[in-house]
């Protein structure tokens, strides 16, 4: 389920170290960092918040970083509640071609890619 209290805080300290290790390469090489945070299908089938998942503690770290990044968990589980009949994941984890597409519906949407054109940042 992926449960924010599983979490371990060494677990955290490496993400943290993990995270901040790519968004320095990122920058060393000029490209622009985004990360895209995702439910798992045992999510958006419970009564969860996204507060009480694991995805809540990597978006404090991405905010301590100043990492940009896209949560779809609550349009995600919307969707998918709407549309039972929908195979979303191929397993429990990895999206399915609806998956996929909705995903990259999601992100065409709400991307602002004139932030990541710009020369200043």
């Amino acid at each position: 389920m992926y449960l924010l209290k599983d979490v371990k805080p060494v677990d955290l300290h490496y993400t943290k170290k993990h995270l901040l290790d790519i968004k320095n390469f990122s920058e060393s090489i000029g490209a622009k960092l985004v990360v895209i945070i995702f439910p798992s299908q045992a999510q958006l089938e419970s009564d969860l918040t996204i507060d009480e998942l694991q995805q809540s503690a990597i978006i404090k770290i991405l905010n301590t970083l100043e990492i940009r990044h896209i949560e779809i968990y609550e349009a995600f589980k919307r969707e998918y509640n709407e549309n039972p009949e929908i195979r979303w994941f191929h397993d429990v984890i990895h999206p399915y071609k609806a998956g996929h597409e909705f995903i990259g519906n999601y992100l065409s949407n709400n991307l602002d890619l004139s932030r990541f054109n710009s020369s200043s940042q």
